[in-house]
């Protein structure tokens, strides 16, 4: 089970740090360590995992409230303005995603993150679950014909830069997959 705070949050700073001080004092009584998901607007999710003391109790950034438009900039709705997603949405009209952008976002996280899962919920999921994949992220919806082999050689494998622009690679140094985004194949090598 993930403990997420809620479903189309977007509050402040203040409330996402009250609830994991709850949760914190929650461990402390208990002795038991919940799989804590944070899954909130940009600036509030930065500010969080800036804090060491908060950012400790992460156990996944889902990426939900937010995403990188398909032009590279960011739709990044503020904390704490008491609107839903969907009312940020009609106030600030976002332009949907792509894969190149979907893979940014989850890699720059699992780059800064490294002992934290990412997920990806945001725009166009479950769409862009290969760029989720690619990019390191956690829990991606990707097509059931995907080889059980290949899921298994990606436990220990990280993003590379791939030969290719058309390209993505994980690798673990001895072996690789790679996704042609243009043919849409997944091989392992």
């Amino acid at each position: 089970m993930i403990q997420l705070i809620g479903e189309e949050f977007t509050g402040p700073v203040h409330f996402v740090k009250f609830w994991l001080d709850v949760i914190r004092d929650w461990e402390k009584e208990t002795g038991k360590h919940p799989l804590i998901g944070l899954s909130v607007t940009k600036d509030v999710q930065d500010s969080i995992l800036k804090m060491p003391a908060y950012a400790t109790l992460i156990d996944i950034i889902d990426i939900r409230y937010w995403h990188y438009q398909s032009d590279g900039s960011a739709y990044a709705p503020q904390g704490g303005l008491s609107l839903a997603p969907r009312q940020h949405a009609r106030l600030l009209k976002p332009k949907k995603t792509s894969f190149e952008q979907v893979y940014r976002a989850v890699k720059e996280y699992r780059d800064k993150y490294p002992g934290k899962a990412v997920i990806y919920s945001g725009d166009s999921y479950p769409e862009f679950g290969m760029a989720a994949f690619m990019a390191g992220g956690s829990m991606a919806v990707l097509p059931v014909s995907v080889d059980k082999e290949i899921l298994k050689a990606a436990a220990d494998m990280k993003p590379v830069t791939a030969d290719n622009k058309n390209e993505y690679k994980l690798s673990n140094g001895r072996k690789s997959i790679v996704y042609d985004t243009v043919t849409r194949k997944l091989e392992l090598k």
